[in-house]
């Protein structure tokens, strides 16, 4: 028999849903369908729940595999299992099916959270260097809605090392110069960092339910999805955003509004645009905003204001957005109004401007048994730099620079040899790959705060000494490109 599906009820519902592994497993070894010898079947079970008239419904679907008797621990019949009554011995039996089960599931070498810009760089760079990924994707396809970004020389340097910059800079105009500062979609750049991966590597509809450490804080790593299947790995990376469950499970709190909602979009000009290829800043009292050329016939511009009582959090009707952008813009030049009309509406985007400041001995750290962040997961900051998706490319080659040399160790181990991370190099590396970003990531992230906090005095008089004396020192080379400067090294040549 290759499957079987088994229908259980339950006339006491349980405190809580089955979840773990071993919970899951203890279930199903008291179950065997007819015909089946106990030696012959184990059970890997993916639960799924409904409810009927006050009861509590299990389906398993159970894929079968050969074991041994030895596994089993000799014959046990056919039909209903008889589960021990003791608690020693549930305990015991519990022990032995988490083990049986970590010992005959596949565990994956690093588990990816997030297909966004942070999570597909580093699934990338790990396959420039050979080693395998997975990546967890909460949507049905890859989510390629929102504007551009525009990438700063470092960015450049991180899209070099992935093997994909030379395919990308023919598309988006160069708007500094002998700097390299490009506009690039968003939707062009993610696409292009996917390409590459091989088929299967992203899973989509596979939203994280729950993350927890089966074999105690030093073994792998257990990640449940809502759909009920397990996934194990040696390695998992939060890149799942500024919401990112994983952050989360390593006790960080949720970003924090910095008083301020932006507007963007992309506006089509079918025929051409007239723009020069450099930043335009219109700047207002507690109101600004940016013309960016994209290519020959995409703009990208942004409203950015400052949020108060009467400015809702939240507009979904790309109408009412486009109207509000549009109210904001009133006596200002022509040239921001004219984007704004030419913009699909499916091209707008609105959004609270979030931030996270990460203070040692305040803030959890950013490495745990095995697991750690990148991108907006790790450090969401504000705009005002333009260093968001920047850094993010950052750590996707720092990260995998830090992990070739022990990963490659742990591939080369037998597959069923015991895993911890005492005896790896796995947890060292991941704190080395902090090490190295925090002073960066966070230094970049206050400044990115304070510059935004300055643009945004909204007092006249204020106002005229921010125009007259501090944009031109603000807005110099060194201020806005020094950071830009960071390179942050090539990838490892693969055996």
């Amino acid at each position: 028999m290759s499957n079987m599906a088994v229908l259980c009820s339950f006339a006491k519902t349980p405190d809580r849903l089955t979840t773990t592994v071993h919970e899951k497993l203890q279930l199903g070894n008291r179950i065997c369908s007819a015909g089946a010898t106990a030696a012959q079947t184990h059970f890997r079970i993916q639960l799924q729940r409904c409810e009927f008239s006050g009861r509590r419904l299990f389906l398993l679907q159970a894929p079968c595999r050969r074991v041994t008797k030895a596994a089993w621990g000799g014959d046990a019949g056919i039909g209903m299992r008889t589960p021990s009554m003791g608690t020693n011995n549930r305990e015991e039996e519990s022990k032995r099916t988490i083990e049986q089960e970590l010992q005959g599931a596949q565990v994956e070498t690093v588990v990816i959270v997030g297909a966004g810009l942070a999570g597909l760089a580093t699934a990338l760079a790990l396959h420039r260097v050979g080693v395998r990924a997975v990546v967890l994707e909460q949507a049905e396809s890859l989510r390629t809605d929102g504007t551009s970004l525009t990438l700063f020389p470092n960015a450049w340097r991180a899209l070099d090392a992935l093997g994909v910059a030379q395919e990308l800079r023919p598309q988006f105009i160069n708007i500094m110069g002998p700097h390299e500062v490009r506009a690039v979609e968003r939707k062009v750049l993610l696409e292009t960092l996917a390409k590459p991966l091989p088929t299967g590597t992203i899973k989509f509809a596979a939203k994280v339910k729950k993350i927890c450490k089966p074999r105690g804080p030093k073994g792998i790593t257990e990640v449940e999805l809502e759909n009920g299947m397990i996934i194990l790995t040696k390695v998992l990376v939060g890149c799942d955003g500024g919401n990112s469950v994983v952050a989360k499970w390593m006790g960080f709190s949720q970003p924090r509004p910095v008083g301020q909602v932006t507007i963007r979009g992309i506006s089509e000009y079918r025929n051409g645009h007239t723009f020069d290829p450099v930043v335009h800043q219109i700047m207002g009292q507690g109101t600004r905003a940016g013309i960016v050329p994209v290519s020959q016939t995409k703009v990208y511009w942004f409203v950015l204001f400052n949020a108060s009582p009467s400015v809702p959090k939240i507009i979904s009707d790309p109408d009412k957005v486009k109207e509000e952008a549009l109210n904001y813009m009133q006596g200002w030049p022509v040239d921001i109004q004219e984007c704004i009309e030419m913009t699909p509406l499916s091209c707008f985007s609105r959004g609270v401007i979030l931030d996270r400041w990460s203070i040692p001995f305040m803030t959890p750290q950013q490495e745990m048994n095995g697991v750690t962040l990148a991108g907006d997961a790790s450090h969401p900051m504000t705009p005002n730099l333009g260093q968001g998706g920047c850094t993010a490319l950052e750590d996707s080659i720092v990260l995998v620079r830090k992990l070739y040399q022990v990963l490659k160790l742990e591939l080369s181990k037998p597959t069923d040899e015991d895993f911890s991370l005492e005896h790896t190099g796995i947890g060292a590396a991941l704190a080395d790959y902090q090490s190295e970003r925090w002073p960066r990531t966070f230094g970049l992230t206050v400044k990115s705060y304070i510059f935004g906090a300055l643009l945004g005095w909204d007092l006249g008089l204020i106002c005229f000494i921010r125009d007259n004396i501090a944009l031109p020192f603000m807005f110099r080379a060194s201020a806005v490109l020094g950071h830009s400067k960071f390179d942050c090294g090539q990838l490892p040549s693969p055996p």
